[in-house]
């Protein structure tokens, strides 16, 4: 029922090229979103536009978003630059080009970067400069657009560094990002090296374009030993690298006599589908911990405005912690129960009552933080019966209370959730953001499906490791649209092997192909699919093991 109306909406799209423009567009709503469409449907008639043709559209579409809307579909359609200039011509007869429309246009000089001429640089470096001087601040969004046109610019540091330096306090992840995949492109690698250093103090991914620069600089370079760097840098570090740049970069560790590369799943024990090698589980040092500990201290001292609590409730909560006994596991009880509630009512708190019972009889003494109107629920109250319960008010917001009881009794305290404490994250500034990601990791327990039975302790951290002689390492993996994900969906394992192992790596280690067949998930969703991929592995761990013992 669906394609009707949008057949009908596409064929009105050619009316705006033909001689009744007027009449058809008084069909049509004129919002940004519309204009998005209906630019895409004009190309996908057309292929490509005239000047005046151009002009047209834009006279259709007078909301500000138009030129913005039409240089996203030229990007989206690959349409090339000379199809960006002739919008560019347009939107100059109708006086629409202003510096904030020019700055919205060098997105596309920048991806189109190969076919810029020196008249394209020349715009380029005149607008950079026109915005610099008209506006004291710049946002996140237009410094990001200014950083990708200097691609293409022979001439792009002073401009970078006053870009970045009239950003300020949005200075974020991507922006640095994009000033390290400037240096990489200018041959500035050691400028590069410490963009991306600092961007590690963001705990947030690179993007997928830096690492394929990177392997792509490597290639035309390969003196530089780019690649062999990047392995290095992120051992140790909780950064995953995208599946397309990891796979060219399997193609020429492969094509090498020294190394061999292959995609891998990780098992429940931590062991390698590939190599057999075990991940260690990566814990933060006592300075870090103590790093980590500060933070959520004066996050309870400052109020911070992504938590709703009271000081009287805060005091309350610390004395209950120096007196309560030691406990191993902080489960979110909220989380917890109506995960599982809302599944099966009637027998809910049976199977919470089989998870705890495991667990204590792994020696596990268990700290449950739930809310107040929790109290007289009776399925709660049965199947959290015998442990330590701490109810909050109802308006607390109960992340920063979860994570503070389990930092307060040691860094080896697991958390029982299934919660991505998001909001906890995103209010944690500077070097913390990975300093938590990194804890978490390796101590929170997370579900593989809707029965809260099904949790996997963590055993490994998903983090780069490099083992300790040097001959392996492994690095985790996310897809290109998911980068900023901190669940890998597979893994690298990357060896160094002599010229006989070389030779019948093709029977040792065959190769997997389980990286194309993986559908791409939400942020939230793919942190509960590592514990997933982590399960199912171990059948594929098993069976590889067998085969390895096999052709030794």
């Amino acid at each position: 029922m669906m394609r009707l109306p949008l057949r009908l909406f596409a064929r009105n799209t050619v009316d705006f090229i033909g001689p009744n423009v007027s009449d058809a567009t008084r069909r049509h709503d004129h919002s940004g979103r519309n204009a998005f469409i209906t630019v895409m449907n004009v190309l996908n008639v057309k292929k490509t536009l005239t000047t005046p043709e151009w002009s047209r559209l834009k006279n259709i579409f007078e909301s500000p978003g138009f030129s913005f809307n039409a240089i996203s579909v030229i990007m989206k359609k690959g349409c090339g630059l000379s199809e960006a200039r002739k919008l560019k011509s347009a939107l100059e007869e109708n006086s629409s080009l202003n510096p904030i429309t020019k700055a919205q246009m060098l997105r596309a000089y920048g991806f189109f970067a190969k076919e810029c001429t020196e008249t394209d640089h020349k715009f380029i470096e005149d607008t950079i400069d026109e915005v610099l001087s008209k506006f004291p601040v710049l946002t996140a969004d237009l410094s990001a657009g200014l950083l990708v046109a200097l691609i293409s610019t022979p001439s792009w540091k002073q401009q970078a560094d006053l870009i970045l330096q009239k950003t300020g306090s949005e200075l974020n992840h991507r922006l640095l990002s994009l000033y390290a995949l400037l240096a990489f492109e200018h041959n500035e690698y050691d400028l590069g090296w410490e963009s991306m250093r600092k961007n590690v103090n963001t705990g947030t991914n690179f993007l997928p374009s830096l690492y394929q620069c990177i392997i792509e600089k490597h290639e035309s370079y390969p003196k530089e030993n780019l690649i062999y760097k990047l392995i290095d840098f992120l051992d140790g570090k909780s950064f995953m690298m995208t599946s397309r740049a990891a796979e060219h970069l399997s193609n020429i560790l492969d094509s090498t006599d020294k190394f061999v590369s292959r995609f891998a799943t990780v098992g429940l024990s931590g062991h390698c589908s590939c190599c057999n090698r075990r991940l260690q589980k990566v814990s933060l040092t006592e300075e870090e911990y103590q790093k980590l500990l500060s933070d959520i201290h004066e996050r309870f001292d400052l109020k911070c405005k992504f938590s709703s609590y009271e000081e009287e409730e805060v005091s309350h909560f610390k004395e209950f912690l120096e007196q309560c006994p030691q406990f191993s596991i902080v489960v979110d009880g909220l989380n917890m129960f109506y995960r599982v509630s809302n599944r099966t009512e009637t027998n809910s708190y049976q199977i919470i009552k089989k998870l705890l019972y495991k667990l204590e009889q792994q020696g596990h003494k268990i700290l449950v933080i739930a809310r107040s109107h929790l109290r007289g629920n009776k399925f709660f109250c049965q199947a959290f019966k015998g442990h330590m319960i701490y109810f909050l008010n109802d308006r607390t917001k109960d992340d920063t209370f979860t994570i503070y009881s389990a930092l307060s009794k040691g860094q080896d305290t697991l958390v029982l959730s299934n919660d991505f404490f998001g909001t906890y994250h995103d209010s944690v500034k500077g070097e913390n953001k990975l300093l938590f990601r990194k804890w978490q990791l390796s101590n929170q327990m997370i579900g593989t499906g809707y029965l809260s039975l099904n949790f996997v302790a963590p055993k490994f951290s998903p983090v780069g490791q490099k083992s300790e002689d040097g001959s392996s390492i492994h690095i985790p993996l996310v897809t290109d649209d998911q980068y900023k994900s901190y669940a890998p969906y597979a893994w690298l394992c990357i060896q160094q092997v002599s010229m006989e192992e070389k030779r019948r790596a093709w029977r040792k280690w065959p190769k997997t192909t389980f990286l194309h067949e993986i559908e791409s998930k939400p942020g939230v969703e793919s942190f509960r699919l590592h514990a997933h991929n982590v399960k199912n592995s171990f059948k594929r761990h098993q069976d590889h093991k067998r085969s390895n013992v096999r052709y030794n």
